[in-house]
This record gives C-alpha cells, sequence and structure tokens, in this order.
C-alpha cells in the first residue's frame, strides 16, 4: 500500500465499525488477523511451525514493508513465548488503524503458527518526524504468547 493509498484507511474503517457497532482498535486487529490466517497457505503454517515465532519473525520486517510500504519496523526481538518491536514511519492520522492492524497481522501470524492466549499490546507512540506535511510517529507493539508443541530445536 503506497503513501496516499492509506489516507481512505480511517473514515473508511471508521464508517465500517460503525456500521458494525465495534469499537475501531478491536475491529482493525480483527481484520488483520482474518487477513493473515486466509493469506498463509496451510503447507507454509505446516513448514513455519517447524521453527517457530524466531524464524518467522526474520521474515516480518520484509513482509510489513510489503504491504505498508511506508512503514519500517525494526528492533525486533522475538523468542517462543514474546516479542517486541518498534514500528516507524505511521502516519499520525491513519495510527490507530495502521498500529491495530499490524497487531492483528502479527496476531494472526502466531496463531497459524500454533500459539494460543496470544496477548499483543502498544505502547510510547511518539511522534518522529514529518512527510509531505504529514506528522509521523513510532510505536513499539508488545506480544506473549503460548506454543502448544515447542518448535524444532527450541529449549523449553
Amino acid at each position: 500500500m503506497d503513501w496516499y493509498d492509506a489516507f481512505p484507511l480511517l473514515p473508511l474503517a471508521a464508517t465500517f465499525t460503525r456500521l458494525r457497532k465495534r469499537p475501531l482498535e478491536p475491529h482493525m486487529r480483527a481484520i488483520g488477523r482474518e487477513a493473515m490466517l486466509k493469506l498463509i497457505p496451510s503447507m507454509f503454517r505446516v513448514l513455519s511451525r517447524l521453527g517457530g515465532p524466531r524464524m518467522a519473525a526474520a521474515h516480518a520486517p520484509r513482509l510489513f514493508q510489503t504491504y505498508f510500504d511506508f512503514v519500517e519496523m525494526k528492533d525486533l526481538r522475538v523468542d517462543d513465548h514474546e516479542g517486541t518491536g518498534v514500528v516507524c514511519g505511521i502516519p499520525a492520522y491513519l495510527a490507530p488503524v495502521i498500529i491495530n492492524q499490524v497487531i492483528g497481522i502479527i496476531a494472526g501470524a502466531l496463531e497459524s503458527l500454533g500459539a494460543k492466549e496470544i496477548q499483543a499490546s502498544y505502547r510510547d507512540v511518539t511522534l518522529s518526524g514529518s512527510r509531505d506535511g504529514f506528522d509521523l510517529v513510532t510505536c513499539h507493539g508488545d506480544f506473549t504468547w503460548h506454543l502448544e508443541r515447542a518448535p524444532f530445536g527450541s529449549r523449553l
């Protein structure tokens, strides 16, 4: 999604959440989660379970750069039960939509890896610059989960 393609997201998301009588943030998380579960073919799901969350996290920055080409993910740290990272370059205007959609996408990916009891939150949303006259924000995302089985090669 290109920079200017993303700007209609907030009014569209707000409209859909009002029609469905749901709060914006949980609705965007659900959309991200559902999209990820539909996008990951079952064969990839089987192969990715062998490496677990750490292996999948190695591909996350590239995935998000493909989906939101203006967003950068960095400082990603993941083990078999928790993860944290920083997402930069989010237009402040779209932050509620994009941050929660990213959380949903990550939760869906974790679920496809066999994770249960996924907890996600974001914190430290700060102004971090501007682009084309729009303020940008950076935020930290934190996740915890439980795996049904330990991934191959892990020390649980």
